[in-house]
């Protein structure tokens, strides 16, 4: 589905169904937002409620933590949102 990290290929090898003209835009941005924040803010508070871990540990830490959850949950996500669009033909699927 796609060519690169989050650019789709311009239609897939098997059906040949066009997959350039899908409009995801920052809608998979912001479920990787939205879900970030429900993941890490409890696990802040709990680590932080357990553990006494020095500050300037937890600036490495929980930065750390965020980007590479966000950059692991980026592709599928959009994927997703492509999938949904097109199943419910939906921004370019029609």
């Amino acid at each position: 589905m796609f060519a690169r990290f989050l650019k789709t290929v311009p239609a897939c090898t098997t059906c040949g169904l066009r997959l350039d003209d899908h409009q995801a835009d920052d809608f998979p941005a912001y479920i990787v937002i939205l879900a970030l924040g429900h993941i890490l803010v409890p696990l802040m508070i709990e680590v932080n409620s357990a553990l006494s871990i020095p500050l300037g540990w937890q600036a490495l830490i929980w930065p750390t933590l965020a980007i590479g959850l966000a950059v692991a949950m980026i592709q599928p996500v959009k994927g997703a949102v492509i999938a949904v669009q097109w199943s419910r033909r939906m921004a370019g699927f029609r």
